[in-house]
């Protein structure tokens, strides 16, 4: 969880935690920080994200994005 903590702090939101839910579909992450979000976990893993894991529910909290990218190691 640190590491996506560590995300959330790059792209200027340090107010979002490990307690947030619904980070999309509660409106606390518009589409620019998502994509920057992205950005960060692509620059800091080196490897891209397919656009088939950029989904609401992979995105939902620190939880679904661990798992989220759990997966995407395992599949590369």
């Amino acid at each position: 969880m640190k590491e996506v903590k560590q995300f959330f702090e790059k792209i200027g939101r340090s107010d979002i935690d490990e307690t947030v839910d619904n980070l999309i579909e509660g409106g606390v992450l518009d589409s620019i920080e998502i994509m920057n979000l992205i950005q960060e976990i692509e620059a800091y893993y080196e490897f891209l994200i397919n656009f088939d894991y950029i989904t609401p529910e992979n995105f939902r909290n620190f939880q679904t994005i661990n798992i989220m990218l759990k997966n995407i190691k395992e599949n590369n």
